[in-house]
């Protein structure tokens, strides 16, 4: 009913926080909605499922990973702080394990913002590439549909959605010198 993209999307946040794989959310998520609204709805469910992992670690494991790390690590740490939403969102896009990403970023000094958009941003393309793969797969006529355009074309965007971290990183040195060249962001 009415009540069915709110109920996916709570069982989606609350699922993945208590370290379900998210995986079994998405695949969820498209069998019951299809392509567009499953990856709308496994999208914020996934964004709201990060969020809470995040501020449940950030409240209770901050301060104890903080007095735990070592220099380096500290170093790191301050890094992180700096280009959070670029780092999260290149996490998520090389498809890193969910549960443990959000937990561990809790423990870090990344500001909740740039993790929550980070995240949306680096899985919007995983989310709506994989709902509809498996919207698919579930749509199938017989086995020759695996042949079909629309199939192959989602197979080989997947297979390209695993090059963009990639791509990603080779553009990394080039934004970096422009922001050299242009000083911080202002406000920061």
């Amino acid at each position: 009913g009415l009540l069915a993209p709110l109920a996916h999307v709570v069982v989606y946040a609350v699922g993945s926080t208590a370290l379900i794989p998210a995986t079994v959310f998405t695949l969820m998520g498209a069998v019951m909605f299809g392509k567009l609204l499953g990856g709308i709805y496994n999208l914020v469910g996934a964004t709201a499922g990060a969020g809470l992992s995040f501020l449940l670690a950030r409240s209770l494991g901050r301060d104890f990973a903080a007095r735990l790390a070592t220099r380096r690590l500290q170093d790191l740490d301050a890094r992180a702080g700096e280009h959070g939403f670029m780092l999260i969102c290149y996490l998520r896009l090389a498809y890193l394990p969910f549960g443990p990403l959000n937990y561990a970023a809790g423990l870090t000094r990344i500001r909740f913002p740039d993790y929550l958009f980070g995240s949306a941003l680096g899985m919007l393309p995983g989310m709506f590439l994989i709902t509809a793969f498996v919207d698919e797969l579930t749509n199938l006529g017989s086995p020759a549909d695996l042949l079909t355009r629309r199939f192959l074309l989602l197979l080989i965007l997947f297979g390209l959605s695993l090059l963009l971290p990639v791509l990603v990183r080779r553009m990394l040195p080039a934004i970096h010198s422009q922001a050299r060249i242009t000083g911080p962001a202002p406000g920061r």
